[in-house]
This record gives C-alpha cells, structure tokens and sequence, in this order.
C-alpha cells in the first residue's frame, strides 16, 4: 500500500530525439504496511536533464538522484547485516548499470560489493546518483554518434553514500 506524487516539467523541442531544451521530474512515495502488506518506507527521485546545441550535434547533461527510507525495524534473523536496502521490496529498489543509466556497466550490476551486489549481480540499493555527460553527432539519416561520460553508483541507503566510491566509465556508441 502506498501513496505518492510526481511532477514533470518537459521543456524539451521533441520528445524523442531533442535538440535543445530541459526535462526534469520529481517523484515521492509513502509505503505503510496494511492488511497483509508489509512494505514501510519514504522513497524520493529526482531528475534532471538539458539539452544544447553544440559543434553540429547535441550536448546532454543529466543527474539522477534517489533515496529511499526503510522504515521496518531489521530483523537480524532475515537480514543479518541490517542493510536497510534488504528490507525494502525488491520491485522498490533502485538499480544502475546499462544503456539506460551507466553504460559501462552490464545491466543493473553497478554497486557495491556486500551491500547492492552479492557475488557480483545487483540486488539494489536505496541510494543512487548518476551523471551522464554526452556529445551526440548526426553520422547521416537517423544514425549517429555519441561520446559520453557516466559517473555514479548505488548504495545500499542514504547514510552509506560515499561519492568516493562512484564509479567513472566513458565510450563512443551509435545513436
């Protein structure tokens, strides 16, 4: 059972392919245990994204930030190093790596060892940042290229980010 409220601002001059412009988006949800669900916490994400033009292409900046806060009380038994992540629904969890969120990472496997990865696959987080910096260049008709540069990483909660421990990749791709 939970509540929650999004806002968007979409500034952007095409929704699928934009050249120019912002979007941004904000998100908010309370989870309360209720007949027989269990799931109890606050959870925010935010978004952020600009658009310009540059050197014939288009230059992207975005930032994505998103805590979460387990409010159930751990239970040793279940969860016997009291990850906070562990004891908030898997489905609620955040998760990077991919095309999508830090592309020198396989998909949902960038965290920490013991924390959001057990034995090297994602098991999710409830802290995430990622910055992505990229330069896309039209090659001829729909296709071309982008240079990008993705920092970030997921935490096992609010109170274990160290952005000492994001994690850089950079690569060129079609787009």
């Amino acid at each position: 059972n939970s509540v929650g409220a999004s806002a968007v601002v979409d500034r952007r001059d095409d929704p699928i392919v934009p050249t120019r412009g912002l979007f941004a988006a904000l998100e908010g949800k309370f989870a309360f245990p209720l007949a027989a669900a269990d799931a109890h916490f606050l959870k925010g994400f935010a978004q952020v994204a600009a658009y310009r033009p540059l050197g014939g292409g288009t230059f992207v900046a975005s930032l994505r930030a998103g805590m979460t806060k387990s409010l159930v009380e751990c239970a040793p038994d279940a969860n016997p190093g009291c990850l906070p992540n562990l004891d908030t629904p898997i489905v609620e969890r955040f998760f990077a790596g991919g095309r999508t969120t830090h592309r020198a990472f396989p998909l949902d496997d960038l965290g920490i060892e013991g924390q959001t990865l057990q034995e090297g696959s994602g098991v999710g987080g409830n802290a995430l940042l990622i910055a992505n910096l990229e330069w896309r260049v039209p090659l001829t008709g729909g296709l071309g290229l982008v240079l990008f540069a993705d920092w970030g990483n997921v935490w096992a909660g609010p109170s274990y980010v160290k952005p000492a421990e994001g994690r850089w990749g950079a690569g060129l791709g079609l787009h």
